[in-house]
């Protein structure tokens, strides 16, 4: 099977020096039956009015995110998990296209040998993270450009109105996920939040407590917790229970962001772990609640 690889930023096709779309132009010129085998794209998909035939979720959900279940085609099916997809479910399906990222690659002779895979880099050249990108490279895919300069417009414009709203302008502020057994600082350039803190012009995110071992967050020990020095902490929690593992740690009264109460918490945990469009949307709604508090 042929499989075509984009990159986030120039679409590129890994077989040479084409662009992935004059790549694409046989097989799956006009995909009708597309799975979607990375979570993070069904997002996108759904975005650009694509109707996937099926899809794997992300294990944190246990599902499909929640905030797009209402959009999903009443036909898709789910075909497990982005770490354990059912090959045999998806096979069934007859694709015509699989998509995914780079963390298909242990799998990659699997899923080719069920249909064309395409393969759209989850970072650019530099090692960020974009989902416009992605969208980019998805929407050349499948001919769904206009589409997808709107969807980009919109999120940007919403951005934009959110960032206008902050008044305590180059306030600092540190992005902190919870978990039950560890607590996460999130690095400046990382990519949750699906890039909406990120496109802020009057915070300044950060930069992490403590090194961090994969360029995307840094586990913060229990005896370092009182390092997390930021005028305001955005935390998005695993569940109640997390952050009232957190609260028993008496560092975590003192900090600076805690005491002047300037702690917001969420518990939108999928949008700010995945990405795309109805993602940043669910998260810019969180950060203006934080911001008007």
């Amino acid at each position: 099977m042929k499989k075509y690889v984009m990159g986030a930023v120039v679409a590129v096709a890994l077989a040479g020096c084409s662009t992935a779309a004059e790549e694409a132009s046989g097989p799956v010129a006009d995909p009708q039956r597309i799975v979607i085998a990375q979570a993070n794209f069904l997002d996108l998909a759904l975005a650009l009015d694509l109707e996937p035939v099926g899809s794997t979720y992300w294990g944190g959900a246990g599902g499909i995110q929640e905030y797009l279940q209402d959009s999903v085609p009443s036909t898709m099916e789910v075909v497990g998990n982005d770490d354990e997809p059912n090959f045999e479910a998806i096979a069934k399906l007859q694709p015509d296209l699989i998509i995914g990222d780079e963390e298909l690659e242990p799998n990659l002779e699997k899923f080719e040998a069920i249909a064309p895979v395409a393969t759209i880099n989850s970072r650019d050249d530099n090692g960020s993270n974009s989902w416009r990108d992605q969208l980019n490279a998805l929407a050349e895919l499948t001919g769904t450009q206009e589409k997808a300069a709107s969807v980009i417009a919109a999120a940007d414009e919403s951005v934009a109105a959110l960032d206008s709203k902050i008044t305590s302008s180059g306030q600092s502020t540190m992005l902190l996920r919870i978990r039950e057994e560890q607590v996460r600082q999130y690095l400046p350039d990382s990519f949750v939040g699906a890039g909406v803190p990120q496109r802020l012009q009057n915070i300044n995110l950060v930069e992490s407590a403590v090194p961090s071992e994969n360029g995307q967050w840094s586990v913060i020990p229990p005896e370092n917790i009182g390092l997390l020095d930021a005028d305001r902490i955005i935390a998005f929690i695993d569940s109640p229970q997390a952050l009232q593992n957190a609260q028993a740690n008496p560092l975590w009264s003192q900090l600076p962001a805690v005491k002047n109460g300037q702690l917001c918490t969420s518990e939108n945990l999928t949008p700010w772990i995945l990405t795309g469009p109805a993602a940043a949307e669910i998260v810019t709604s969180d950060l203006e609640a934080c911001f008007a508090a």
